[in-house]
């Protein structure tokens, strides 16, 4: 992702004709379909302060 002065703009990146972004909509809805759209938040939120966590650790 990267954010333009007109707003976001997504990338979408295929490693042997698997797309990234198909990947994370399918976890996505499947993370909403078991904990609902305030599950997968806390899901990305926890996720974000983990990986600011490593990079604290570097």
């Amino acid at each position: 992702m990267e954010k333009a002065s007109a707003g976001w703009k997504v990338f979408d990146v295929k490693v042997g004709g698997v797309s990234l972004i198909t990947t994370y909509k399918d976890d996505f809805a499947s993370q909403v379909r078991d904990a609902g759209i305030d599950g997968l938040i806390k899901l990305l939120t926890a996720k974000n302060r983990q990986n600011d966590t490593r990079g604290k650790a570097s």
